[in-house]
């Protein structure tokens, strides 16, 4: 895998992670709460889903069949290192 497709990855996941966190960190009326918080591996689930990377992060088509044509293993070691925390929140 090249480097620097990778690090557009990366880069991409956490611009889209930038966008849509707001929205994913509410509490059940839809407002904001600081008490809510994700774990990483929902917060990779939501980001790497539904081609969100393509529309928020800015990943071309290209880019998002060469990251879904990658095995998990790859996939998890990407995203990862994207995501250093163990959980998301305010």
């Amino acid at each position: 895998m090249e480097k620097d497709f990778k690090e557009k990855v990366i880069r991409a996941a956490q611009i889209t992670w930038d966008i849509i966190g707001d929205d994913c960190l509410v509490d059940e009326d839809g407002k904001p709460d600081l008490s809510v918080t994700m774990s990483k591996d929902e917060v990779i689930e939501m980001v790497s889903d539904a081609g969100r990377m393509y529309y928020q992060g800015g990943l071309s088509r290209d880019e998002m069949k060469q990251f879904y044509s990658l095995n998990e293993k790859e996939k998890e070691k990407i995203m990862n290192e994207a995501f250093t925390f163990n959980t998301y929140g305010w």
